[in-house]
């Protein structure tokens, strides 16, 4: 499966990862969500349908330090592969890509954002794989 850049969001992201979040002792986890319909920007915390069932599930994604983007851009990049699967039944096609924090207090609150093009759709026994440095987050 193709990598993803992230769109809405990625300086939240970007401030939520580096700010402390993940270095003061907070439970949270970043973890990489599949949707089988687009968030949309003007209401993306209502929009949008994660994938369910048939052996799909959120999965752990490590980035690795804030580098240098284009301009003055920042961005971080995956450091590890994530792998979602096996689809015990063909999954619905992939069109969008979350990058959430996964903590007690308030699960899955998303962070950011963006759409795959083209779509994916993974058949039953098959895997999205995501190798390392196909997802990227870059501030706006």
């Amino acid at each position: 499966m193709a990598g993803t850049k992230g769109s809405h969001g990625a300086y939240h992201a970007l401030y939520t990862l580096y700010g402390g979040v993940f270095y003061s002792g907070n439970t949270a986890n970043p973890v990489l969500t599949l949707y089988s319909q687009a968030i949309q920007p003007e209401v993306w915390y209502l929009t949008g349908q994660e994938l369910s069932g048939n052996g799909y599930s959120p999965q752990q994604v490590t980035f690795g330090p804030i580098q240098s983007g284009s301009g003055n851009r920042r961005k971080i990049v995956n450091t590890s592969p994530v792998l979602f699967g096996p689809a015990t039944a063909d999954w619905p096609p992939i069109v969008c890509v979350g990058l959430h924090i996964n903590s007690s207090g308030y699960p899955y609150a998303l962070l950011g954002y963006s759409n795959v093009s083209p779509s994916k759709t993974v058949y039953a026994g098959d895997y999205a794989f995501f190798p390392v440095g196909s997802i990227v987050f870059e501030d706006d």
